[in-house]
């Protein structure tokens, strides 16, 4: 993350990534990394409780290309195996077929927040739904 943080300051500005952290928000990318963790792709989806021009997203999505960042894929530990064969065996099933993935990065880290965005729409509308049915008169 710190070094997507820089990427971010050097292509955006520190008063870009200060705004994104004072406001709480929330930048997303999907992107395809090979089994290093190399970029090799950017996603069209993104999201941001920030609005992000075309030309930002361009110019941080070939910062990221042209970069030596690799994203560590993660996983779970596997009960009753080491951590090294763990490794291998998730490894070998992710590049099982193809020879990259796609996964999600966010900044600065609030990899729910889409958990955390449905959660609160999901929560108003049944918020909504329990008032719609309190103000029903009964039969």
């Amino acid at each position: 993350m710190i070094i997507f943080s820089q990427l971010l300051i050097d292509n955006k500005g520190e008063e870009f990534v200060s705004d994104l952290l004072e406001k709480e928000s929330d930048l997303i990318i999907v992107m395809e990394v090979d089994s290093l963790g190399r970029v090799v792709n950017i996603g069209k989806k993104w999201w941001s409780r920030k609005e992000l021009d075309s030309v930002s997203k361009e110019k941080i999505a070939l910062a990221l290309k042209s970069s030596d960042i690799k994203f560590t894929i993660c996983y779970n530990r596997t009960p009753g195996i080491s951590d090294k064969s763990a490794y291998e065996l998730i490894s070998k099933d992710l590049f099982k077929d193809k020879t990259t993935i796609w996964i999600n990065v966010s900044f600065p880290g609030h990899t729910l927040f889409r958990y955390e965005s449905e959660k609160e729409r999901r929560e108003k509308r049944e918020k909504s739904i329990r008032n719609n049915v309190k103000t029903k008169p009964s039969k």
